[in-house]
């Protein structure tokens, strides 16, 4: 059979044809019409008008289907064990997915966290379709993808949910009590989140799980397909499917270790053999990408930041890997400053690191804010730090909820990095006096707990609210974000 030229150009650019509806047709014509109609579509791959019942489009080797939003896109993303691409639903249209990464295993390389020189297995195909801006329905193999709504009432917020297995430090995998993602994620769809704000550190199994150490027996580790499914596709699948997701790269998917992963499944914009983690002269391009912002109504939106190479040394300038770090980080904070300069709008900045976080050491010591972000910021901002329109941030990879205020013109921190993985110790209740996490820095007030938990931000008469609540759904406590502050009904440590 033969199409014309133009009818072919209409498919691969996300238009169909549509072909004649057949309810009004008498039934026993109905359902012989439906079945060559439905044969038609399946063979040129064109879309179609839903019948009595749109068509189950059958991939029984769909692994996860969900929407990750960034870069101005709104895109359905499928790994399926299948080497061919299923076909989605839009609208009612029958349309081809495109390839993101195909099966393979990326070659064997050394990494910063595991002692062990190994590729990453990835048996499964990744694949993508961008979503039109007003589409109202999209299925993939009869499940339902939910749409990115342009003014999401209800935000859920988890961060650092993967089962920690390194070199010297092992979870029990095995055990829901002990690792709560799948509790964690199981309570935030029956809250019903329009939108999912993952911080990061979504992959944590490093390591084999050694013979003495019971509570981890038999679980998938490394960074290929089988560790990311058992740290994140299978706890999260309920999530995956309520709600669109905001993805935010942690320290966790830098390239030398689980970075393969986060670009062939989770990274918002275009996949690239050149940005893929897989050839480590590759690496410092592709451990740095552009701020970009998630608007979540007409007067706010989030500006997410990679933050994942960060780290904690302040910057070496005689260090060429710093001197990159630090001119990379220059150009993407003057991006920052150029997307949250809007009349009106307030800009909550996300990143995994914290840049005005306090957190507390094995031995009780303070950890504060997070020197190479803040030397870059400085540089640009002096002691402000932050550009004009940035009134509150967003950050895990502190295994604790905190919420903080400052005496000084600085914006809410706010601290949710307590979604699954071992949690860290609390800090000091209450903080010493005068404690500052930067120079020009005052803590003014602190909500704080090392409870696994997560957060839900609702909107009420234009501002925010944030509540938290711990695994089994227990409430903590309520918070309103207003005028660079974040104002909790409970002060210092929530046991």
């Amino acid at each position: 059979m033969k199409y014309s030229g133009e009818f072919m150009q209409n498919l691969t650019t996300n238009e169909s044809y549509t072909l004649k509806n057949t309810n009004d047709f008498p039934r026993p014509l109905r359902t012989f019409h439906q079945g060559i109609i439905v044969a038609l579509c399946t063979s040129v791959l064109a879309g179609c008008q839903s019948i009595d019942q749109p068509p189950k489009l059958l991939d029984d080797g769909i692994r996860a289907a969900w929407v990750v939003v960034g870069y101005g896109n709104n895109t359905a993303r499928v790994i399926t064990a299948a080497k061919n691409c299923p076909e989605i639903m839009v609208d009612g249209n029958v349309l081809p997915m495109s390839l993101r990464a195909a099966a393979t295993a990326s070659p064997p390389r050394r990494e910063i966290a595991s002692p062990f020189v190994f590729p990453a297995t990835f048996p499964v195909t990744s694949c993508e379709f961008r979503l039109p801006a007003q589409t109202k329905t999209a299925v993939i193999a009869g499940r339902t993808l939910p749409i990115p709504k342009r003014d999401p009432e209800r935000i859920l917020i988890i961060g650092d949910t993967g089962c920690r297995m390194s070199a010297t430090a092992w979870q029990a995998c095995n055990d829901p009590n002990e690792w709560p993602f799948a509790k964690v994620a199981a309570l935030g769809a029956t809250m019903k989140p329009e939108l999912v704000l993952h911080l990061g550190d979504f992959h944590y199994r490093e390591s084999p799980c050694p013979a003495s150490e019971p509570r981890c027996q038999n679980s998938p580790w490394g960074y290929g397909w089988d560790a990311w499914d058992a740290d994140f596709f299978t706890p999260a699948d309920s999530l995956l499917k309520s709600a669109p997701w905001v993805m935010v790269r942690g320290n966790h998917e830098e390239c030398e270790r689980a970075g393969q992963g986060w670009f062939r499944f989770l990274d918002p914009d275009r996949y690239s053999q050149n940005r893929a983690c897989s050839d480590p002269s590759q690496d410092r391009p592709s451990n740095y990408s552009a701020p970009y912002a998630v608007p979540i109504g007409a007067r706010s939106q989030f500006i997410i930041f990679d933050s994942s190479t960060a780290g904690h040394a302040e910057i070496n300038r005689n260090r060429p890997s710093d001197i990159f770090k630090f001119e990379t980080y220059q150009e993407q904070f003057r991006k920052v400053a150029d997307l949250a300069n809007k009349e009106g709008v307030n800009s909550f900045f996300v990143s995994h690191h914290p840049v005005l976080g306090v957190a507390a050491g094995s031995k009780g010591e303070l950890f504060k804010g997070n020197k190479p972000l803040l030397t870059t910021m400085k540089s640009l901002n002096g002691l402000a730090y932050f550009p004009k329109g940035i009134t509150a941030t967003f950050h895990g990879h502190s295994h604790v909820f905190e919420a903080m205020s400052y005496r000084s013109e600085h914006p809410a921190t706010i601290i949710a990095g307590h979604g699954g993985t071992s949690l860290d110790r609390a800090i000091p209740d209450p903080l010493p006096p005068g404690t500052s996490p930067a120079e020009g820095v005052t803590v003014e007030s602190i909500t704080h707990s090392n409870l696994f938990g997560l957060l839900m931000m609702e909107r009420h008469n234009n501002e925010w609210v944030l509540n938290a609540f711990d695994r089994d759904g227990k409430p903590l406590t309520t918070c309103q974000l207003r005028d660079l502050k974040v104002l909790c009904d409970k002060k210092g440590l929530i046991r």
